[in-house]
């Protein structure tokens, strides 16, 4: 959910099950604005609208079997 500048946006994403050792996954956003930079309040990065809706916020953990820092 964006506001109506596209300035914010809230982004829920709830997993039910947790799997072992996992590919990464990815959840690609929509209605941001691609040239705006947005910050991740969660782990304290900042992505242009345009990576966030193409690539992606990689939703997977330590607890999936991502190796940090790698």
């Amino acid at each position: 959910m964006t506001n109506e500048d596209r300035t914010l946006a809230i982004v829920g994403y709830y997993r039910i099950l947790n799997g072992v050792n996992q590919p990464y996954s990815r959840v690609r956003l929509q209605g941001l604005n691609p040239d705006m930079i947005y910050e991740n309040v969660w782990n304290h990065t900042e992505n242009y609208g345009d990576e966030l809706m193409n690539y992606g916020l990689i939703t997977s953990d330590a607890t999936a079997g991502e190796v940090p820092g790698m």
